[in-house]
């Protein structure tokens, strides 16, 4: 709330200055922040889940009750049981153990209202999922009529239950006869395909996998002649 006050000060023999005025604001009201994520980030249930690019933020506001406000001073965060650490710009999760991590932030104004530490748990993910291929054997010669081939890998990580994944043969040796001409072949895990769709030459399975924070990873299997 805000005050006008009006003084004036009298000397010895009764001279009296002209009357001054000062308007005093007072701000008893501490500020208010929240915290929040740019980049890769999911949410599951009521735990948000980043990657160790993720950028947090601390944002803040220092609220006056229509009279003016002291504004924000200073902003403090802390990771699990970790030091107080006082923020000046987005800072990420790299480093830290992954699983659930509990964050502390508050901030404080210049006439050191400080706000209630607010408590917020986070979910960091930090590796990609796993690839493993499994079939088509490597090394391995496949005829048309005689031979299937069969595609068989598997995905897997540890926080996301359903990581995507896409899969292709890919054709890294042309051997003569051309069928369809088509290099890249998209696959998906189970199927059986015959090898006179696919032109002559030397194949490799290539499945692609990434996690609901776009940590991602690659594998290629072995190679097998067509």
């Amino acid at each position: 709330r805000a005050a006008t006050i009006r003084y004036r000060g009298e000397d010895m023999l009764g001279n009296l200055e002209a009357q001054n005025t000062a308007l005093l604001v007072v701000d008893a009201t501490p500020p208010q922040s929240s915290l929040s994520a740019e980049g890769p980030q999911f949410l599951d249930g009521a735990t948000l889940w980043v990657s160790s690019h993720t950028g947090l933020v601390i944002s803040d506001g220092d609220p006056d009750g229509g009279a003016g406000a002291a504004g924000v001073d200073s902003r403090t965060y802390r990771v699990d049981s970790g030091a107080p650490v006082e923020y000046d710009a987005a800072f990420t999760l790299a480093g830290r153990n992954e699983g659930l991590r509990i964050l502390g932030f508050y901030a404080e104004d210049n006439v050191l209202n400080r706000e209630v530490e607010h408590i917020q748990s986070m979910g960091l993910d930090a590796s990609p999922p796993t690839v493993n291929i499994f079939l088509p054997a490597a090394d391995e010669t496949y005829l048309a009529g005689r031979d299937p081939i069969t595609v068989n890998f598997q995905v897997r990580d540890y926080f996301d239950i359903k990581p995507s994944s896409s899969a292709f043969l890919v054709r890294i040796l042309d051997k003569g006869k051309t069928v369809a001409d088509v290099p890249r072949v998209p696959v998906f895990q189970g199927q059986v395909i015959d090898p006179a769709t696919l032109d002559d030459g030397i194949w490799v399975l290539e499945v692609s996998a990434s996690d609901f924070v776009q940590n991602a990873s690659s594998r290629a299997g072995g190679e097998l002649e067509v």
